[in-house]
């Protein structure tokens, strides 16, 4: 449900960057693709990359790419980080939960956290604060609120 909510968003993002740009979302999706590239060959080249995330295309493109196996990551670490302690279990539940996320500007841990309160069978609610600290200006931000329930 929320992963098919984000593919939804993003699916309608393709549309606007193309109408924006005066593109077809065929030729959207292959400069998608071509940040993928330029993206992957900066990461392995050992040096600071230096991404283009000021430009919105990029930035979808991530998203598309990356968040939902990100999001899903740390969704299985929450449950095994339970898994392993009931304290911590209690905690996400009982308690405010505040987190500081360096370099995830997309916010991918915010919906693993958010897919992990779906699971959830109680009438949980929760109050979550993340702060999240990004080289890039548009990814820092901060969230307060309770995202589930």
């Amino acid at each position: 449900m929320l992963f098919s909510a984000v593919k939804r968003t993003l699916l309608q993002n393709i549309v606007a960057i193309a109408r924006s740009r005066n593109l077809t979302a065929d030729q959207v999706a292959q400069r998608a693709a071509k940040h993928l590239d330029s993206m992957t060959e900066q990461w392995f080249a050992g040096e600071a990359p230096t991404i283009a995330y000021d430009d919105p295309l990029c930035r979808w493109a991530y998203m598309y790419a990356h968040a939902p196996a990100q999001a899903n990551l740390f969704h299985n670490v929450l449950v095994e980080a339970v898994r392993q302690s009931r304290h911590f279990g209690r905690k996400l539940i009982q308690e405010e939960v505040s987190m500081v996320v360096f370099g995830g500007g997309p916010g991918t841990e915010l919906l693993g956290l958010a897919k992990y309160y779906l699971g959830l069978t109680g009438r949980e609610q929760v109050e979550v604060r993340i702060d999240i600290i990004d080289r890039f200006p548009s990814g820092s931000k901060t969230f307060h609120g309770s995202p589930m329930r």
